[in-house]
């Protein structure tokens, strides 16, 4: 991911890897629960605006840059790795650009639902969802209007959660979207709640200075250092740890990639509260890369959290 605005694409994710495992998938669904033949995600369109995304209060893209499109452009989403059984919430705010090109609408479009894993279906095609949102700012217009339409799909449905808010920074619209793939759990939501403040800030510091160090030591420490990351998002696929890395970690990180870690450096970091109370980092994140081959900076997008017994963990 490039700093500045992040376009929407299909981008590396690695706090919410984005990926499709179609090599992996069975032809049919004989078991549409199974991560492994099933993707869930969401289809996206944007225009002129900017949204802040967040499943489970945990932004799915950088939280220093929300996705955002000048001109219309529209992707695929996978997110299994976001989600859990059960119930989650989903938040979409929208900001609109403060200039938008000519001849160009502002709009935001997201519509959830599940699709066989080894598809890769076109944006906004004709296939089962559970719920479409629509959000439209007319020309000289202060306020933009949502338009929701709810379907439903066997092991998918969704409901509003709350009223549509409205403020300065723009429009919000949150949904739950209650899951029945057998997608594991986040142990993160067993953590402590938190409260900011400076003795938080300080061993966050830490924690995130020993990652980096790790990290910094090569691919076998990187692996080493998120492997309790790595392994949920591998379970969120239904593939094994080794396939995970191989697939979408390797060709970014790994020894022929090119890919160096940049110093560490948290002078222009601050202390944010995600997840509900329950996840903490430092933004902007200061685990930073640079790919010469690609010529992208970008970085690692992880998360604290504590546990019961008060002990730091990366988030998973």
């Amino acid at each position: 991911m490039k700093r500045g605005r992040v376009p929407l694409r299909a981008f590396l994710i690695l706090a919410y890897v984005c990926a499709a495992f179609g090599g992996f998938a069975a032809p049919s669904l004989a078991n549409e629960r199974d991560p492994a033949q099933t993707a869930l995600g969401m289809d996206i369109s944007l225009s002129g605006v900017q949204l802040d995304l967040r499943v489970n209060d945990v932004p799915i893209s950088d939280p220093s840059f929300p996705l955002g499109s000048d001109g219309p452009f529209s992707t695929v989403m996978t997110l299994n790795s976001a989600f859990a059984s059960g119930k989650n919430s989903v938040t979409l705010s929208v900001a609109p650009n403060a200039e938008v090109s000519p001849g160009w609408d502002q709009h935001a479009h997201a519509r959830f639902g599940y699709w066989p894993a080894a598809d890769f279906p076109m944006p906004f095609d004709d296939r089962a969802f559970a719920i479409d949102v629509q959000y439209r700012l007319e020309t000289d217009a202060t306020e933009g209007d949502f338009s929701v339409t709810y379907a439903a799909q066997e092991y998918l449905t969704a409901s509003q959660s709350g009223n549509i808010a409205s403020t300065d920074e723009g429009d919000m619209f949150g949904l739950t979207l209650d899951i029945g793939l057998n997608l594991p759990p986040l142990a993160w939501m067993q953590g402590q709640h938190l409260t900011p403040d400076a003795k938080m800030q300080r061993e966050l510091v830490e924690q995130y200075a020993k990652l980096h160090t790790h990290i910094a030591q090569g691919f076998d420490g990187m692996n080493e250092a998120l492997s309790p990351y790595f392994t949920r998002q591998a379970a969120a696929f239904g593939v094994s740890l080794e396939q995970f890395i191989a697939l979408n970690v390797r060709p970014m990180f790994g020894p022929e990639s090119g890919t160096e870690f940049l110093p560490f450096d948290i002078s222009k970091s601050e202390l944010r509260v995600y997840g509900n109370g329950r996840l903490a980092a430092l933004v902007p994140m200061p685990l930073t890369y640079r790919n010469e081959a690609y010529g992208e900076e970008g970085a690692l997008l992880i998360y604290f959290w504590k546990d019961q017994t008060g002990q730091w963990q990366i988030i998973h």
